[in-house]
């Protein structure tokens, strides 16, 4: 009795446990989960055996390839073109153009139309739906460099300063073929990156249209 006229009594502790008592009185649940783990796994064994194909394999293409004739530099140029969600349904939608130098399956391509994808969401809307016309390299360290006096330069890159030629590839071929092929507006993005970055900038800084931005 205490003393103020409370009574305790005392109960010992219920332990639940999923296991049994060993030898050593230390619970242990493995001869209960081994069976349920047993049995889990011939269940997704079972189902995985069961899976069948339920039609022929399709390509996933997030785009067509061109294969443009240049005859300013003299040979095949391809062109790896994303569309727009939807660009085949709408016939009259047209859309901003964003030119991709390094632009080939193996280069920037599948990473930039990603990107695009992605901040073309409507619930993100950081950009338009547009169409990338990404320039798969031929040699780079020529179509992306100005002509060198420098003797070491010319003897490690034999084929440098071909960037003049290439521009009037871009202006005069590549555009005017999207242009008539495709619904493109009159915006206009170029992305370069390294020495794709460096020689548009360059050949851009002359026209008075033109608006380069370098990001670091």
């Amino acid at each position: 009795m205490h003393p103020h006229g409370l009574t305790l009594h005392a109960q010992a502790p219920v332990i639940l446990s999923t296991g049994y008592a060993g030898r050593d009185g230390r619970s242990s649940r493995a001869p209960l989960l081994r069976p349920m783990r047993i049995a889990l796994l011939a269940c997704l064994l079972a189902a995985a055996a069961n899976a069948q194909r339920a039609a022929e394999p399709r390509p996933y293409a997030i785009g067509v390839v061109e294969t443009l004739g240049s005859a300013t530099l003299g040979e095949d140029r391809l062109l790896n073109i994303h569309l727009p969600p939807g660009y085949g349904a709408d016939t009259t939608q047209c859309h901003p153009l964003i030119v991709l130098l390094d632009g080939s399956a193996v280069e920037d391509f599948l990473h930039v139309v990603g990107g695009l994808q992605f901040a073309s969401f409507p619930w993100i809307n950081w950009m338009p739906p547009s169409i990338v016309v990404g320039i798969a390299n031929v040699d780079r360290k020529r179509d992306l460099t100005f002509p060198t006096t420098i003797a070491g330069d010319k003897a490690q890159f034999p084929t440098t300063g071909g960037s003049a030629a290439f521009m009037q590839f871009l202006e005069r071929e590549v555009l005017p073929f999207v242009e008539r092929e495709y619904r493109v507006t009159d915006h206009r993005t170029l992305i370069g990156q390294s020495l794709g970055g460096s020689s548009p900038r360059s050949c851009s800084s002359a026209s008075p249209t033109s608006s380069p931005t370098t990001s670091w």
